[in-house]
């Protein structure tokens, strides 16, 4: 509801207008909504099986010979 309020503010009085703002901004909601709950259900596992989260890798080292 939120997003048809803010495309109706944003865009001028044209249903197709506002309906093609709210839309993607709906989708970009909803797909932050999944990948929250992806990265929640994973940290999870990693919790319950003992296993530590994944880690960046360590940052290269400088070659002496350069």
């Amino acid at each position: 509801m939120i997003a048809f309020i803010i495309a109706a503010v944003l865009t001028p009085p044209d249903v197709l207008s506002q309906a093609s703002l709210a839309i993607p901004l709906l989708a970009l909601y909803e797909g932050s909504i999944l990948a929250v709950r992806l990265v929640e259900k994973k940290a999870a596992t990693a919790a319950a099986t003992g296993t530590p989260p994944a880690a960046a890798p360590p940052p290269p080292q400088a070659n002496p010979a350069e």
